[in-house]
């Protein structure tokens, strides 16, 4: 048509468009896209990332919305705020032995994560008993 003649660039094949769409699916579900949407969470997020896979038999899989860590399924899924970083340990309620109580029960409400509950760090100094939640989970997923 004329349409391609003097404008090729406007005609997309299926395989032009589906090209695109990976191309933009891994842009978008990148670690490092967190990573360095967050630099003042920077170093707590490689410290801690280092921890977990020091489990074992671990899998890093950045969603659209936060990163997962996988054994068989989910067992913790890690979001970036601008001060911290959410951490959802994918447990049931009542499941998670949390003597300190720092761990938010979110089991009604609405979230991206996995599990029903919570738990925020703001430095490395949270990060051995966040570990120790985190290691509960692990072993039951």
């Amino acid at each position: 048509s004329s349409i391609t003649k003097y404008w090729p660039q406007l005609v997309k094949t299926k395989s032009d468009i589906e090209e695109e769409k990976q191309a933009k699916e891994i842009e978008e579900y990148s670690e490092e896209k967190f990573v360095n949407s967050n630099p003042n969470m920077k170093e707590l997020y490689i410290t801690l990332k280092s921890k977990i896979l020091e489990l074992g038999n671990v899998v890093v899989e950045p969603k659209k919305l936060y990163i997962a860590y996988k054994r068989n399924t989910n067992f913790c899924d890690i979001l970036f705020r601008k001060n911290k970083i959410v951490i959802f340990i994918n447990l049931p309620k009542g499941k998670l032995n949390d003597p300190e109580n720092r761990c938010e029960d979110i089991s009604i409400k609405g979230h991206w994560g996995n599990g029903d509950y919570a738990i925020n760090i703001y430095s490395e100094v949270d990060l051995e008993y966040v570990v120790g939640l985190i290691k509960q989970s692990y072993n039951i997923n």
